[in-house]
């Protein structure tokens, strides 16, 4: 198990690619921070291993949520070693229509943000991060 003692944080892990890299991160050994503005408990509980997972409500637009997100992370396993970002905007063509160039690009920038701001509060606990967008 390439992850074992280590402890990663997937946001957007309530379903889809992030409940993916959740699963895919417990199977290497990590303890998993199921992280999702959806209620990410359902998810963690069918994740099994409740000693390994925890599911915690996070807003990643929201620099108060994502250090409560950190903080319960830590709390529950003493430090973040890994994040992953699976949380995503998802854009129909009749919201891109109804935002037009400048919604969209402030949607965009708010994604990133989100990206910024996890990275922005594990670095100055001391951590290291990177993201795949």
């Amino acid at each position: 198990m390439r992850l074992a003692d280590k402890v990663a944080i997937v946001t957007g892990a309530a379903g889809g690619i992030g409940f993916a890299y959740a699963r895919r991160f417990l199977a290497e050994g990590a303890r998993v921070v199921v992280a999702d503005v959806v209620d990410p408990v359902p998810a963690a509980g069918k994740l099994g291993a409740a000693d390994r997972v925890l599911g915690v409500r996070t807003d990643v637009s929201d620099a108060t949520s994502t250090r409560a997100m950190v903080d319960a992370a830590v709390g529950r396993f003493g430090r973040v070693d890994v994040t992953s970002k699976g949380a995503v905007v998802a854009m129909t063509r009749a919201l891109a229509r109804e935002l037009g160039p400048d919604g969209i690009t402030v949607l965009f920038l708010a994604s990133d943000d989100s990206a910024f701001m996890s990275g922005q509060t594990l670095i100055v606990d001391g951590g290291s991060v990177f993201s795949t967008l």
